[in-house]
C-alpha cells in the first residue's frame, strides 16, 4: 500500500488531513497548550505531544470575540490556539505563506480564508488563530510583576509560537521552512509589522507583506506600559473585578464578562493596538523603522484607495449615529473632532471641506483614508526602503464588492478597508466580475511570486518597480489599468498631513 500523503507525522504527533484534486489540507492543528485557567495571560507554550492519529479534517474553535460584521461570535472558546495548513498535491518543498487575519485585534478567525487559488500557484498557506481583545492584549501591574517586567502582547507571542511550529513541522506538509512569507491585513498587517520589530523574530520568516497595517505607526498610537496597565484596570473593573484586582480574580473573570467589560471602555471599543511593553515590544513601530531596528527582509507595503469609507459606513449604521443615518454638513466639524480629536479634527475639516466633495460622509472618509492609512503607509514605505527592498501598492478598484456591511445611501464603498481580501482569497458572499477576477488572478501571481523569490514580478505581469525615495513608484491595482503612479503623496495630501521629518 502506498503511504497516505494526508497522514503527516509532526514533531508533536500524527495528523490526518484530507485532499481534493488540487489541494491537501489539515485543519484544527493545535500549536499551543490551551491558554486557560492559570495559563490565561501567560506566554503560550507548545502543546503536549500525542500518540494517536489526530483528525485534522475539521476547523477548530475561534478565539473569543463579540458579535460583529468582522468575525463569528459562534463556535468560540478560550481554547483556540489552532492553525490550518493548505498545500499543493505536488511534492515540495514549496514556499510558505503564513496568514495573520485582521479584525482590530478584537475580531476574526483563521478559517474564513479559502486559500485554494493561492495554493494553485505552488505555495503552502498556513492560517492561524491568536488570542484577541483583553485575552490577548491586556496589561496590568500584577501581570507585569508576574511576567518579569512586562505584560500584554500575548497574541503576538501566539503568532510567534505558530511561526516556530512552522519551522519545526512544515517540511512534513511539503513546505520550505527556509522560505516563509508572513502576510496580513489591518490588525494582521500590524501583526506583520510587530513580527518585524519584536524580540525573537529573526530567522522565523524571510519576507513580509503588510496590507493596510500602517495605521498603528503614527506618534502616540501605541501606549507605553504604564498607560496600558491603567487601561487594563479600566477593562477589568468594567468586567466586574474592581481595583485592586488580584491575579486569581483576573483569571476567575468569565470570558463573557471580559467581552462585556471591553465594550464598555471607549479606548478599546474600536480596537486594540499592541503596546510598547518594554520586553517583547521595545520600540514604537515608527521609531523602530527609522532606526533600522527590525528584521531586514523584502517587504510589500500597501493600502487601499478608500480605506476609511468602511468606518464611515459603519458609523452611519451604528449607535450613537444610528438611526440618524448619513453625516450632515451641520454635524461635520463636530464629527471630525469626535473622530480625530479636537485639534486634528478641526484641521482636517478645514483641509477637507464638505463643499469639495459629494457629501459630508465622503469628505470624512477621504480625510480618514489619507490621515489614518495612506500617508502613514507612504512614510513607512520610505523608512523601510532606506533599509532594504520594498514594493508598495495601492488597491484602487472603484467598484470592489462590499461584503462586510450593507449599503449606505450616500456613497459607494469603492476600494474600502479590507476590500482587497476577496481578490487574494475566496471569501463568502463575494462575487467578482470577469475584469475583477482578472485583477484577482494578477494580484495572486504578484503575491505568490513575491513569496517564492522576494520579487513580485513575473511573465505577463505589469512591471512593479522597487520603491525608493528617489523613485517612489506605487503600483495602482485597478481592473484593466494596473500602472505605476508617482502621484500618491499629492493625491493623498501627505506633504500636508504627514510631512517628512527634516
Amino acid at each position: 500500500m502506498p503511504a497516505d500523503p494526508n497522514l503527516v507525522m509532526t514533531a508533536l504527533g500524527p495528523v490526518q488531513g484530507s485532499s481534493t484534486a488540487t489541494m491537501r489540507s489539515w485543519k484544527g492543528i493545535p500549536y499551543a497548550t490551551p491558554p486557560v485557567g492559570p495559563l490565561r495571560w501567560k506566554p503560550p507554550t507548545p502543546v503536549a505531544k500525542w500518540d494517536a492519529v489526530r483528525n485534522a479534517t475539521q476547523l477548530a474553535t475561534h478565539c473569543p470575540q463579540s458579535a460583529s460584521p468582522f468575525g463569528l461570535a459562534t463556535g468560540i472558546a478560550e481554547d483556540c490556539l489552532y492553525l490550518n495548513v493548505y498545500a499543493p498535491t505536488a511534492p515540495g518543498p514549496h514556499p510558505v505563506m503564513f496568514w495573520i487575519h485582521g479584525g482590530a485585534f478584537m475580531y476574526g478567525q483563521s478559517d474564513e480564508y479559502d486559500a485554494t487559488t493561492l495554493v494553485s500557484q505552488g505555495v503552502v498557506v498556513v492560517t492561524i488563530n491568536y488570542r484577541l481583545g483583553a485575552l490577548g492584549f491586556l496589561s496590568h501591574a500584577a501581570l507585569t510583576a508576574e511576567g518579569g517586567g512586562a505584560s500584554s502582547n500575548y497574541g503576538l507571542m501566539d503568532q510567534q509560537l505558530a511561526l516556530h511550529w512552522v519551522q519545526d513541522n512544515i517540511a512534513g506538509f511539503g513546505g520550505d521552512k527556509n522560505n516563509v512569507t508572513i502576510f496580513g491585513e489591518s490588525a494582521g498587517g500590524v501583526s506583520v509589522q510587530s513580527q518585524l520589530v519584536i524580540t525573537g523574530g529573526a530567522g522565523l520568516f524571510h519576507k513580509a507583506v503588510v496590507q493596510s497595517g500602517a495605521y498603528a505607526n503614527g506618534p502616540g498610537r501605541q501606549m507605553a506600559l504604564a498607560q496600558a496597565e491603567a487601561l487594563g484596570v479600566e477593562v477589568l473593573t468594567a468586567a466586574g473585578c474592581a481595583d485592586p484586582c488580584t491575579l486569581e480574580g483576573m483569571r476567575a473573570v468569565s470570558v463573557d464578562a471580559l467581552l462585556t467589560g471591553s465594550r464598555m471602555v471607549p479606548t478599546v471599543t474600536s480596537g486594540w493596538i499592541p503596546p510598547i511593553d518594554g520586553k517583547l515590544m521595545t520600540m514604537a513601530f515608527g521609531a523602530a523603522f527609522a532606526a533600522g531596528a527590525f528584521v531586514k527582509v523584502p517587504i510589500i507595503q500597501g493600502s487601499n484607495h478608500d480605506e476609511y469609507r468602511l468606518f464611515v459606513g459603519l458609523a452611519e449604521m451604528s449607535p450613537p449615529s444610528a438611526p440618524a443615518g448619513p453625516l450632515t454638513p451641520e454635524k461635520y466639524v463636530s464629527a471630525m473632532q469626535m473622530t480625530f480629536g479636537q485639534m486634528a479634527g478641526m484641521q482636517l475639516a478645514l483641509l477637507y471641506p464638505v463643499s469639495a466633495y459629494a457629501n459630508a460622509g465622503v469628505a470624512q472618509a477621504t480625510a480618514g483614508t489619507d490621515a489614518v492609512f495612506a500617508c502613514p503607509m507612504l512614510r513607512t514605505a520610505e523608512a523601510l526602503a532606506a533599509q532594504g527592498k520594498v514594493y508598495s501598492y495601492e488597491f484602487a478598484d472603484p467598484k470592489a464588492p462590499q461584503i462586510l456591511l450593507p449599503p449606505v445611501p450616500d456613497f459607494e464603498y469603492a476600494a474600502a478597508h479590507a476590500s482587497e481580501l476577496q481578490y487574494l482569497f475566496s471569501l463568502p458572499k463575494s462575487t467578482l466580475s470577469p475584469d475583477q477576477k482578472a485583477l484577482s488572478d494578477t494580484m495572486i501571481k504578484y503575491w505568490s511570486n513575491f513569496a517564492k523569490t522576494g520579487d513580485p514580478n513575473g511573465t505577463g505581469l505589469a512591471a512593479w518597480p522597487v520603491f525608493t525615495a528617489a523613485a517612489p513608484g506605487i503600483l495602482s491595482l485597478v481592473p484593466n489599468a494596473i500602472a505605476v503612479t508617482n502621484e500618491f503623496a499629492a493625491a493623498h495630501k501627505c506633504d500636508i498631513i504627514a510631512p517628512r521629518m527634516p
